[in-house]
């Protein structure tokens, strides 16, 4: 497994240089590469994969069920508290289930304002186990998605090194849509455990972004529904991005989605806290 996150560095890493050495080749008339000091496209659209590790748990009705991806979940193990660092340090255990998230984004940008939908879909495998009732250990599989929808205002922006780099700040808002369906056997006789529930939250966040000539790091973080109805989520997200072309620029970065749900589903009790951060990695299209 740890083989395989390897791999996945190492084609983050040789892609962008191999496709910026192609684009640097002279040809005659060829249009001079756009710099993000100088974007004069509005939009963009992303095709990422994400690599979260992942930490949940899930109580309803009387039953209840806890789990992380490679560690050991026997009662004298207890499970980690998130942290920023949480998934970054579990990503390279051994016997992680490494799982991939599959994302899509689509933003416009206009002189000070902008919108963006995104949208994140992955499955945590069957070979992850968890604690039941914190006994015995059963599988499970958990199917997430979360999309989002927002509009934002740059509210400051300063030069920096002479304008060689800019520094922006925006604040946005707009809903979020997520879903979790859990699916498990329990004890494989008389008992099993199927939830799907679906929400709808207000959010606001704020985006910092450091532009220098083709390399932009943007620092975005939301919340989403404050603490109402005994629900709060919030996503981080970091990337780094390089402009190879024109048309194309390379993203790497790092995402974290929390969320504290409690409310009733189909006349039960339900209570989850799912915690998913890895890296990230996207072609952007720029047009």
């Amino acid at each position: 497994m740890k083989i395989r996150v390897f791999i996945f560095f190492i084609l983050c890493f040789i892609v962008p240089q191999t496709l910026s050495a192609q684009d640097t080749i002279p040809e005659p008339g060829k249009k001079k590469k756009q710099s993000f000091l100088t974007e004069t496209r509005h939009w963009a659209i992303e095709i990422p994969v994400w690599i979260p590790g992942f930490r949940g748990e899930f109580a309803y009705g009387d039953v209840a069920l806890e789990g992380e991806d490679g560690n050991d979940l026997t009662p004298e193990n207890p499970i980690e508290k998130p942290s920023f660092g949480h998934g970054f340090k579990r990503l390279f255990k051994t016997g992680l289930d490494l799982n991939y998230f599959f994302v899509t984004r689509v933003s416009y940008t206009n002189k000070k304002f902008y919108s963006e939908f995104d949208l994140f879909s992955g499955t945590v495998g069957t070979s992850l186990k968890f604690r039941y009732n914190n006994k015995e250990l059963v599988s499970a599989n958990v199917h997430s998605d979360l999309s989002r929808l927002y509009a934002g205002y740059q509210l400051y922006e300063h030069s920096l090194f002479k304008n060689k780099a800019k520094y922006n700040l925006h604040g946005y808002g707009g809903i979020r849509v997520q879903n979790f369906k859990l699916t498990s056997d329990l004890d494989r006789i008389s008992r099993t455990l199927k939830i799907d529930p679906l929400w709808v939250e207000p959010v606001v966040g704020v985006r910092n972004e450091l532009v220098f000539n083709y390399w932009k790091f943007v620092v975005q973080t939301d919340m989403g529904s404050f603490g109402i109805d005994d629900k709060f989520s919030y996503m981080l997200n970091l990337n780094l991005f390089y402009r190879i072309s024109n048309l194309l620029s390379f993203k790497m970065g790092w995402n974290a989605w929390y969320v504290n749900y409690n409310d009733r589903f189909k006349d039960e009790s339900l209570k989850l806290k799912v915690y998913l951060a890895g890296p990230t990695s996207a072609l952007v299209f720029n047009f």
